[in-house]
């Protein structure tokens, strides 16, 4: 029996109602046979199935035991220079390291991150500077007498913030984790 077959137990289509009998068989596999062959294996190789039945989604708190477990072997084989480094932060910077390793072993082609740029907004704040030119009419209104036959045109530099669509993810705050680089074998 492979894990991935097994998975169709965790989500199971709703009943069917029909007048056709179902499979007698005796070598037939049940439901409860496939759950005992998971808790078997899940009593000698527990960590390993945690980590497989997180990656799939199929429980949340799985994903939590699955980092922990990480972090602890990793605090168990971490070099010196690593925990020198570190120093007094080296439990966050583990657990910072096994979220990603986690992260990296359960993302597939399919699977979605939030787009870094936008940080999932969608929409950018560009600033642009513009330069605006006061006319004549601007400075001396038409209902004032008093214009003079010169004037010099004034100039000043305005910055204005605008929203813009964000190019790495074209305003969907969501990438797809599949390769992106168009043929050039680039990330």
């Amino acid at each position: 029996m492979k894990l991935v077959n097994a998975l169709k137990n965790f989500h199971p289509k709703s009943p069917t109602f029909s007048d056709s009998a179902s499979c007698t068989s005796p070598d037939r596999l049940t439901g409860t046979d496939i759950m005992a062959a998971i808790g078997m294996t899940e009593s000698l190789a527990k960590f390993g199935m945690t980590a497989f039945l997180a990656k799939n989604d199929v429980s949340e708190e799985g994903k939590f035991s699955t980092v922990e477990g990480l972090t602890q072997y990793a605090l168990k084989i971490a070099p010196k220079l690593v925990r020198k480094a570190a120093g007094n932060k080296l439990g966050y910077c583990l657990i910072v390291l096994s979220k990603m390793t986690f992260e990296d072993y359960a993302r597939s082609a399919g699977s979605v991150c939030q787009c870094s740029a936008c940080s999932g907004k969608g929409m950018l704040d560009k600033k642009i500077t513009t330069t605006k030119y006061s006319t004549r009419e601007a400075i001396f209104p038409s209902f004032s007498k008093s214009q003079p036959k010169r004037y010099t045109n004034t100039e000043r530099d305005v910055v204005e913030t605008k929203k813009v669509i964000c190019e790495s993810c074209n305003s969907k705050s969501q990438l797809i984790n599949r390769c992106r680089c168009k043929g050039r074998a680039r990330s």
